[in-house]
């Protein structure tokens, strides 16, 4: 018996990096997810579709496989198994993007190798188990990646607090991809470093962070989304001080802004990355065509997106 969980990607629309430090911030998952495939075997082992490799954990694994295998140490040491596991990982999320891809992988991870072992881990248990994984990846993760991948939809998030859902009827929002990979944990750090040089202001950026997530959570709930586009700027804007934004990024958002965006922003953890946008009514295709033109990957998604799903096969 096989056991497939598949865990979406996320946008975070307001309040990156300041989550990290106690901000409230809003989030959305995405329809491209990872799948990981999970089922009792002879020897502890990943294979990797994207890359076309196999790798038996107890010889030792590569360095990005790593956080793999501690997703998978950490389910079995939750459940007090000893029992062998083959996980298999396919993922159509553009790694190192800001899109969520190794929370994605590792919630898929603990969720299939969970119930491969027998036992339907609760949201709580993935969270906490996919965030050992997360830990290895980012450093000093706020958690909001994690949870948007275990819960879906779009949320209000606060490190340490469970997760709140924004109930939002259907939008669209456009992202676009720079090509250019970077560390998120190296830009955390870049963060950190303007933190210790301003602290009093930037703690003051860290409260204006989170009532203005709360501010644009309730403008999509009332469906009038001038005050997100707002707050969105506000982000984009204040990112852009603190070193994250690069030209190709600021050429994307312009691009954004001329074809019939209402907003548009870096998301995640920037130096790279995506951006995203929030289309005006009927402009969607405009903005996505417009990004293609100038020779970047661009794609539509519509808001809400499901969580979380764990079937067998």
């Amino acid at each position: 018996m096989k056991i497939c969980a598949a865990a979406p990607g996320k946008i975070i629309l307001a309040g990156e990096h300041f989550v990290v430090w106690g901000s409230t911030a809003l989030a959305a998952a995405i329809d491209k997810s990872v799948t990981a495939s999970a089922e009792l075997a002879n020897e502890d082992e990943i294979i990797s579709e994207n890359y076309g490799t196999r790798s038996k954990i107890a010889k030792g694994v590569g360095k990005g496989l790593y956080p793999i295998a501690k997703a998978i140490y950490a389910t079995k040491e939750h459940l007090s198994s000893k029992k062998q596991v083959r996980v298999t990982i396919k993922s159509d999320i553009p790694p190192s993007s800001g899109l969520g891809s190794s929370s994605a992988v590792a919630v898929a991870t603990v969720a299939s190798v969970g119930k491969a072992l027998g036992t339907d881990l609760s949201k709580r248990d993935i969270f906490d188990l996919a965030m050992e994984s997360e830990r290895i990846v980012h450093g000093n993760p706020s958690g909001i990646d994690v949870a948007v991948s275990v819960y879906g939809g779009i949320l209000l998030y606060r490190k340490g607090e469970p997760p709140k859902e924004v109930k939002v009827e259907e939008c669209n929002a456009v992202v676009g991809l720079s090509g250019l990979s970077r560390r998120t944990a190296k830009m955390i750090s870049r963060v950190a470093e303007v933190r210790k040089t301003s602290p009093n202001f930037f703690n003051a950026l860290v409260a204006s962070s989170s009532r203005l997530s709360m501010l644009a959570s309730k403008s999509m709930e009332k469906g009038d989304f001038d005050d997100l586009a707002s707050v969105m700027t506000f982000h984009n804007s204040t990112l852009s001080w603190l070193g994250l934004a690069i030209p190709t990024t600021d050429e994307m958002i312009e691009i954004c802004l001329e074809n019939g965006a209402l907003v548009a922003k870096i998301t995640g953890g920037g130096g790279g990355g995506a951006i995203i946008s929030i289309p005006k009514q009927g402009k969607a295709q405009d903005v996505v065509k417009a990004l293609k033109s100038r020779g970047f990957d661009a794609f539509l998604v519509k808001l809400p997106q499901q969580g979380l799903k764990v079937w067998e096969e």
